[in-house]
């Protein structure tokens, strides 16, 4: 049974234009919110809800550069990347690029490729600055030699090192990507668009940072 996307051209520009409205807004005060790790995140959501949509509806140009930005956004709230105003110019310069890309949408033609530069340029920012992983606590007291003293009760009644907790994401590996997840979520979040919404009285309750679907 084949499956008709061109339904959804719409509610995927108005989502896409959402979100990037969002990004356009918040990017810019980075510097002054360098810090403030919700903010990022939610930056890094819209980011990823762009590159998801992009790759549900084929437009793989769209997507490629949507994750550039995602990439860099998801380290600067890891704490693995530190940030500058060339990271910001940078992050402007390829959202602009996705603005572009997306009135190409709207106009019915194909969106182009991002601009090779901008995405080396990107690419660049990301490794050449990129911070290592450092072991979290339990993980280190795990790889530790442990000392069992005669003399203390609870070095014997420990039951031994706690557990080292799951290893961080490889770098490079797509944060949150998964293309089961991506393909079950279209039809439900343009039930809108398709039909009448039954069975998710939870609809109304929805995060801000992930509507845009159902509009």
């Amino acid at each position: 049974m084949s499956f008709d996307l061109s339904a959804y051209v719409d509610a995927f520009r108005e989502e896409s234009e959402e979100h990037l409205q969002r990004l356009m807004t918040g990017v810019p005060d980075l510097e002054q919110r360098a810090t403030d790790v919700d903010a990022i995140a939610a930056l890094f959501r819209s980011a990823h809800t762009i590159k998801g949509g992009a790759r549900m509806m084929g437009y793989t140009d769209v997507a490629e550069l949507a994750h550039r930005v995602e990439v860099v956004l998801d380290g600067l709230r890891r704490g693995r990347l530190p940030l500058s105003r060339e990271m910001v110019d940078a992050l402007l310069a390829a959202l602009d690029g996705l603005q572009r890309q997306i009135d190409a949408v709207t106009a019915g033609a194909n969106p182009a490729a991002a601009d090779p530069v901008l995405l080396a340029r990107l690419e660049r920012l990301t490794h050449a600055n990129l911070k290592p992983v450092r072991p979290a606590p339990a993980a280190a007291a795990a790889a530790a030699p442990t000392e069992h003293r005669e003399d203390d009760p609870s070095a014997l009644s420990a039951g031994g090192p706690p557990a080292a907790p799951p290893p961080s994401p490889a770098q490079g590996e797509d944060p949150g990507s998964d293309p089961a997840r991506v393909q079950a979520r279209l039809p439900s979040r343009l039930g809108s668009e398709a039909g009448p919404d039954e069975g998710d009285g939870g609809a109304a309750s929805r995060s801000e940072a992930s509507k845009g679907w159902s509009r």
